[in-house]
């Protein structure tokens, strides 16, 4: 019996210093992350630079320090299978599972914050995909290595012991491994996610291998002291710490000058200086170690050694700190001082928020190693027995058992299990009566609301179509938009794929009798007939030749419109009296009749002529569930059961007209009949007010819409046993009158998120302008949460007894970007039905009720009695609400001057601006406001080289604003000119931090001054 024990090697306490010096780097390189996007203007933008890449050492010092320690501990012993099953033990509960639960809790943290579903096919398979490859959050890659190389290690380990001369290749080795690897990767694999593979860190597992077998004999190396001085140790460690500076010093200066001046060097000499920057600096920080371990006083190395042992706890966690409570919540001052106190105070909230974290943790809370490991002087610490390793195996199978049950449960959400419902007849009134209580202009989902609210509310309602139509619905059936731009409530569902919808009413009605988000046309036609038919009161008159407008005299001497004179299908003509009329139709056809005063496309921009592109809805058949299934495997694509979206590649097709026709990426509705319905052809220079313009243009896209599915058939693979199989009969036009009412909604409202006293409806789709022009890409220009829709903007000027519901509504052409979408012109239009009823029971017009706070009061709460949902919901203002150039900014949208894309984050208030950036602006406002602005501002950059490079001083900026006023008269149009002509406010010249270098949001400060004390035009 062998009795024979293995020696134990000598505590290195020192060990715990360098992890504290590691967490330092790793904490300094992400304090200094956000900065050098942010500062890169500042004149401390290479102190940034500095921090940023000379602290880099952190995670590669970690990796070296963890082979360093496996190999101490484990090369004198035995390598047998007592050894490796202990040494799996504790890596499976000390360090897999601690990282599975941070992986998970980021991911869900995440999402949540992003109001993205959990429990999704697309989610779990996102989180497998994440945990798999060490991607949960930016910095779990680091444990996901050390799992590669704890699988690597007993391996390593035998092949060490068996084979004693390759201990002294192990330097070699690594670096021939890994930079083997690089070269590999450079110029042929060309794997995207290489820093998450253990091979871009051999040098450091393999040279912490060789430390930490030949630590008893090179120690007095590694010890700086007297003791351990001579010629040849001094010359060592002079030569490290040299080389280390050296190599650092290099390695910030070539990020600085790439980051600074966009100078480009050869991908292998960034990986060449951080890897021996690293390299270099984990010896000095070994070395640094052990000075300050034996140097300093206890009340200083012990607590330094205290957070060594915590320090793999505060690497887990310090990003959430970081990230989900100090970014999200320190406020933004837009001071630079204060930003540079800022940055120090994330670093210090990082460290002391984490330590404290870890600390409390593992003090009072039992099994703690299940979060952070095995933190020495833990609660409860664990002693690893069979019951324990069942717990933790069981824990793993019921994690993969959710990601197979999620595989399962998306199978189930992408099928579509509803039957193709045939078609409902629709029976239109033979006798139509002489007067009614309401005429409703137009079968598209706004008229069919409003039909049905007055005859809820006891009106007797006329209901007419102008449009030739067989089916009710127009654009969601007729027109093929069988996919919805929802209004989503800011409240989410905790239920996946659950949607909350503002407003609800008659819309949710609707929504709750069709599919989804996308339906099938002939589900949603029958579904608004039913609306229509289940009310009596209502008389429904189809495919009317013609319908115009019945003038009067109102009481205050103005005009008011009496009714309609419709010509029916067989050719008969009859006038027919209502109290009110409301006009349904997609253009405000009978209000542009009677008179109502408008605006078209961009007019209120002073650009007439421009307005967003038509579209020609097509189809294609033959999709089986593979296929639909397939089109979410798609890159950047996705699908439920019903919708899908994504493809943003089939913008490169090139059309037979470019400067007719173009794509962009696919908006699919699934139908019930293997068939799918893409919104996606831009079709331009289209006059929706022209009939024979609108048909030319349908001519275009049926002409077109065949080469466009060949294009996709050959283009990508998931379309290829598709067929074309047709176009919509009608086209889906986005733009045209915009009527000016009593109140007209404006970009400063949406962005405010501002509710209104008269407010009957609720808007919060994104402020989606598509194309105008084949060169146009179209923009998002911000994403608001929730804003109010007054009762006044469906009340036109000039005309009385009429209301005007859905895109032709008061709206100027941006906010109308959002106000334009269906469920939000349904809740307008269940409004105006509603509101037709309080006007004639007490007497009055609808314009006069539009004026009376007592009556709108009691409007809402009617229509609140009858299902909609009229509460402003608490929520976090947006971020550019806080910032000093806030009310710069609703001017620089106003005017079509910046954009903020779907997240609100294009802004970009502190960023630098520039000299021709600047003259970029101008240019736009001269558009808006020519009778002031008729300079040229370009003038202003004609003598500065690469203007586009150059930091805007206000003293250009002031210069830039004079060219656009007047260039002749130049010289006299200074700084103190302007402040003394009032057209510049002193405040806003004193809210510039650096007049050297001004940035984006305070250039639209001194925009704004301009054109509200100069032009007289107000944003707000």
């Amino acid at each position: 019996m062998n009795t024979s024990t293995t020696k134990k090697n000598e505590h290195i306490p020192e060990l715990q210093l360098v992890r504290v010096l590691a967490i330092i780097g790793v904490l300094s390189v992400h304090a200094s992350a956000s900065a050098i996007g942010s500062m890169k203007e500042s004149g401390y933008y290479f102190f940034y630079n500095f921090v940023n890449i000379f602290m880099k050492f952190g995670t590669p010092t970690f990796i070296l320090l963890s082979s360093f320690v496996l190999f101490y501990s484990y090369y004198s012993r035995p390598v047998d299978r007592k050894l490796i099953t202990g040494f799996y033990k504790k890596r499976l509960l000390y360090i897999i599972i601690p990282y599975i639960v941070f992986s998970t809790f980021y991911f869900v943290l995440g999402r949540f914050l992003a109001d993205l579903p959990l429990l999704s096919y697309d989610s779990l398979s996102n989180y497998w995909e994440r945990l798999s490859t060490g991607k949960a959050f930016a910095h779990l890659y680091f444990v996901y290595i050390s799992i590669q190389f704890y699988l690597l290690f007993p391996i390593v380990l035998w092949l060490a012991k068996k084979w004693r001369p390759l201990v002294h290749w192990l330097i070699p080795i690594g670096f021939a491994l890994q930079w083997g690897f690089v070269l590999m990767n450079k110029y042929y694999w060309q794997v995207a996610n290489k820093g998450s593979w253990s091979l871009s860190y051999f040098s450091f597992f393999f040279l912490g291998a060789a430390l930490g077998i030949y630590y008893p004999k090179i120690k007095n190396w590694l010890i700086i002291n007297k003791q351990n001085a001579n010629g040849y140790r001094i010359t060592a460690w002079t030569f490290v710490w040299l080389a280390w500076l050296g190599l650092a010093l290099a390695h910030v200066t070539i990020y600085y000058n790439n980051r600074s001046f966009e100078i480009k060097y050869n991908s292998l000499l960034f990986e060449f200086l951080w890897n021996f920057h690293s390299i270099f600096s984990a010896l000095v920080l070994i070395q640094a170690a052990f000075l300050i371990y034996r140097s300093f006083p206890s009340f200083v190395a012990k607590p330094l050694y205290r957070l060594g042992q915590l320090s793999f706890g505060i690497y887990l966690i310090h990003l959430f700190f970081l990230s989900f409570i100090y970014d999200r919540y320190m406020p933004q001052f837009g001071i630079s001082w204060v930003a540079h106190f800022s940055y120090l105070g994330s670093w210090l909230f990082m460290l002391i928020a984490s330590w404290a974290a870890v600390a409390l943790t593992a003090r009072f809370i039992p099994f703690s190693w299940i979060v952070f490991g095995n933190v020495p002087g833990a609660k409860n610490k664990l002693h690893i027995t069979k019951k324990k390793m069942i717990t933790a195996g069981a824990a793993i199978v019921i994690l993969a058992s959710s990601v197979v049950i999620g595989v399962w449960i998306k199978s189930a959400e992408t099928e579509n299990t509803h039957e193709r419902q045939p078609l409902i007849e629709v029976v239109s009134e033979e006798t139509v009566n002489e007067t009614y209580d309401v005429i409703v202009a137009g079968t598209d989902p706004e008229g069919i609301a409003a039909a049905v609210s007055a005859a809820r509310n006891g009106l007797k309602v006329l209901l007419v179509d102008g449009k030739n139509r067989e089916i009710l619905g127009g654009l969601m059936t007729v027109g093929g938009l069988n996919t919805l731009d929802n209004n989503n409530s800011p409240i989410k569902s905790a239920i996946p794929g659950k949607h909350i919808f503002l407003n609800k009413g008659i819309f949710q009605e609707l929504y709750d009798h069709i599919e989804g988000t996308s339906f099938d046309t002939n589900t949603a036609a029958n579904a608004f007939y039913k609306l229509v038919s289940n009310e009596p009161n209502i008389d429904l008159v189809m495919k009317v030749q013609s319908m115009a407008p019945i003038m009067g005299s109102s009481s205050s001497g103005g005009a008011s419109i009496d009714g309609l004179r419709i010509v029916k299908e067989d050719g008969t003509e009859q006038s027919i009296l209502a109290q009110a009329v409301i006009d349904a139709t997609q253009d405000g056809d009978i209000a542009a009749a009677a008179g109502a005063p408008f605006t078209i496309g961009r007019e209120d921009l002073n650009r007439p002529e421009a307005q967003m592109a038509a579209t020609l809805v097509f189809k294609l058949s033959g999709v089986t569930q593979q296929i639909w299934n397939s089109f979410g495997q798609h890159k950047l694509s996705g699908v439920d059961s019903m919708s899908g979206w994504g493809f943003p590649d089939a913008k490169d097709y090139v059309s037979s007209d470019p400067e007719r026709v173009k794509m962009r990426g696919l908006n699919i509705g699934r139908q019930n009949d293997n068939t799918i319905l893409i919104n996606a052809m831009h079709i331009f220079n289209v006059d929706p007010l022209d009939p024979k313009s609108v048909e030319a243009a349908l001519e275009v896209g049926r002409a077109e819409a065949p080469r466009i599915v060949d294009y996709l058939k050959k283009t990508f693979a998931e379309f290829k046993d598709l067929e074309f199989a047709g176009t919509a009969d009608e086209l889906y036009i986005r733009e045209s009158r915009h009527f000016q009412g009593e109140y007209r909604l404006t970009m400063a409202d949406v962005m405010d998120n501002r509710d209104h006293w008269d407010a009957i409806a609720y808007g919060s789709y994104d402020v989606d302008i598509q194309s105008a022009h084949y060169k146009d890409e179209g923009i998002i220009m911000m994403s608001p949460l929730q804003y109010g829709v007054p009762f006044r903007t469906l009340v036109p000027l000039k005309v009385d007894d009429l209301l005007i519901v859905g895109r032709a509504a008061s709206f100027d052409s941006m906010p109308h970007g959002s106000a334009r979408v269906i469920p939000l012109g349904m809740a307008t239009a269940e409004a105006a039905g509603a509101a037709v009823k309080l006007a004639i029971d007490n007497g009055i017009t609808v314009r006069e009720l539009s004026k009376s706070e007592e009556l709108i009061v009691r409007l809402r709460s009617h229509l609140e009695e009858q299902g909609m949902d009229l509460k402003m919901n608490d929520f976090e203002p947006l971020a550019y609400t806080k910032h000093k150039a806030y009310k710069a900014l609703i001017a620089a949208v106003s005017m079509m001057n910046t954009s903020g894309a779907y997240d609100n984050s294009n802004f970009e208030l502190d960023a630098a601006s520039n000299a021709e950036r600047y003259v970029f602006k101008l240019l736009n406002v001269m558009k808006l406001h020519p009778d002031y602005f008729p300079g040229d501002p370009d003038a202003a950059i004609t003598n500065i080289p690469n203007a586009i490079d150059q930091p805007l001083t206000l003293s250009q900026a002031i210069l830039t604003i004079a060219y656009a006023i007047d260039t002749a008269n130049v010289g006299a149009l200074t700084l103190d000119e302007m402040l003394g002509r009032g057209w510049i406010m002193q405040e806003t010249i004193d809210a510039i931090t650096d007049q050297s270098a001004i940035t984006n949001g305070e250039s639209f400060m001194l925009i704004r001054d301009v054109v509200e004390y100069y032009a007289m035009t107000v944003y707000e």
